[in-house]
């Protein structure tokens, strides 16, 4: 039989104190992180809207937000909130724009300027999307070379399908010699530029007006026919004269004039 001492009481007080002090101390640690948990999930629920931008997105219609200057662009706002949307408020640059929807389309953007919606729920939490920056393309105006008028029936060179500011495209109507034309060229589509207009201008040929010569007996002197018309247009006269037969001459105007025979 074993006899207790007096140190073995004291070290067997000594073993349990040590044991509860520790026991005591887990206790507390088990509290206090549940207690930090708990504080935690009421933050999250009532504040983390608050720090989560992303709570509401918005995207653009334009799938790489380029877009050519007078373009419509539609931006529409997205939120996977439960609480319900009191208000929206679309911004550009930080100005009010739009009305209270969930969609804001516009089409005066400028380059570089940027849109963003703030939004109120019903128990009053605000939240700011993320902003979407637009890239602007100005329009510019196919430039081509004049085509000299020419005389009607004369021919006509394919207009080009290419501008002198290198855009691409097609021309309407189809050419036509014989009257004044505005020929209209409208871009390839996609490509930001305007249309433009040509005009063509077709001269009417003149006919050549002659004062009539007097019937002669055969063999009578004739005088030489003007190489200048009535309506001033030069060329010249065949065949030769002929003074002993009745003879049609024709007039054939200077090469490079708008005038018939």
């Amino acid at each position: 039989m074993k006899i207790i001492t007096n140190l073995d009481c004291f070290l067997l007080f000594l073993k349990n104190k040590t044991t509860f002090n520790n026991e005591l101390a887990l206790r507390k640690n088990k509290s206090y992180l549940t207690l930090n948990i708990l504080l935690l999930f009421v933050f999250l629920f009532f504040f983390g809207g608050k720090v989560n931008a992303q709570s509401v997105t918005i995207s653009s219609s334009d799938a790489d937000d380029t877009i050519c200057s007078g373009t419509s662009v539609t931006f529409t706002a997205t939120t996977s909130l439960i609480d319900e949307v009191l208000s929206y408020q679309w911004m550009v640059n930080g100005t009010d724009v739009g009305t209270n929807s969930a969609t804001f389309t516009t089409n005066n953007l400028t380059t570089g300027q940027v849109v963003t919606v703030f939004i109120s729920t019903s128990i009053n939490e605000e939240y700011t999307s993320n902003a979407i920056e637009t890239t602007v393309i100005a329009i510019p105006t196919p430039t081509f070379n004049a085509v000299a008028a020419i005389c009607s029936g004369a021919s006509l060179t394919a207009l080009p399908t290419t501008s002198n500011n290198s855009i691409e495209g097609t021309w309407s109507p189809e050419l036509d010699n014989t009257a004044t034309t505005e020929y209209t060229f409208t871009p390839t589509a996609g490509l930001c530029a305007t249309t433009a207009t040509l005009t063509i201008t077709v001269t009417p040929k003149v006919t050549p007006t002659f004062d009539a010569v007097a019937a002669i007996c055969s063999g009578t002197s004739l005088t030489a026919l003007p190489e200048t018309s009535n309506n001033s247009i030069e060329g010249t006269w065949s065949p030769e004269l002929d003074n002993t037969a009745t003879t049609e001459y024709t007039f054939t105007p200077t090469a490079g004039l708008c005038a018939t025979t």
